[in-house]
């Protein structure tokens, strides 16, 4: 991510014992960037994750439903 943020997406339920959909934000240290937060479905699957130069994100995968979907999000989530 170009502010030094890491994007991190697949299928897990927990990062560093909180609750995230399968996709979480970071920052450079680590810890949960806590001003990003996408309202995704908490059974959420991903499998990818497109950075775009307006920083709006593209992430794919199955997002509450049974079928794969793509959905774009603002930079804050």
């Amino acid at each position: 991510h170009t502010d030094d943020k890491i994007l991190v997406a697949g299928q897990f339920r927990k990062y560093n014992g909180e609750n995230f959909p399968g996709f979480v934000r970071l920052h450079s240290d680590g810890t949960v960037d806590k001003s990003f937060n996408p309202e995704i479905a908490y059974n959420a699957s991903l499998s990818k994750v497109i950075l775009q130069p307006n920083g709006q994100i593209l992430i794919y995968g199955y997002i509450g439903k049974s079928m794969k979907s793509i959905v774009r999000l603002n930079s804050n989530g």
